[in-house]
Parts: C-alpha cells; sequence; structure tokens
C-alpha cells in the first residue's frame, strides 16, 4: 500500500493539513443525528465561519455542511464543504 504522500497521488489534488478539531467539537456537541436514518444539512452556518474552514479554502466563499445518523449502532458525522 502507497503512502498518501506518494507522488503518484499528486494527480488527484493537495493534502490539506490543517487542524479542524475545533469544527469537530462543535459538530459532535451540536448537531444530533435523528434516531433512525440519516440528516443532512445542506449549509451550517456556523460550521462555515469557523477560521480553520476558512483558511482551508482560502477565505473564499464557501458552504459547509453535515450528515448525520447512524450506522451499526456507531454515530457519524461527516463535514462536507462546497465550493459557491
Amino acid at each position: 500500500m502507497k503512502s498518501i504522500n506518494d507522488e503518484s497521488f499528486q494527480t488527484f489534488g493537495n493534502i490539506i493539513d490543517e487542524d479542524i478539531s475545533d469544527v469537530i467539537a462543535y459538530v459532535a456537541t451540536n448537531v444530533h443525528p435523528p434516531k433512525l436514518g440519516n440528516r443532512y444539512y445542506s449549509s451550517v452556518p456556523a460550521v462555515e465561519q469557523f477560521s480553520s474552514v476558512q483558511k482551508v479554502y482560502g477565505y473564499m466563499e464557501v458552504m459547509a455542511g453535515v450528515i448525520s445518523g447512524h450506522i451499526m449502532c456507531f454515530m457519524i458525522f461527516w463535514l462536507l464543504v462546497i465550493f459557491m
């Protein structure tokens, strides 16, 4: 298995090395999954305002959303960031 830093992956984009633990903590505390299934929040303004999200995307206008739900009794959160 190749490392993510291998040259062969360079054509697919850049590795972003930014600490987004503040965003993850916010989402884990404030975005609650439904009792069954999944929920998609296409835009979470509070997440969009975090400086770590802004920095990753070069302070461009972004729309950051969250998918939350349950898979095999584990709670999951995904952070989606879409360029506007």
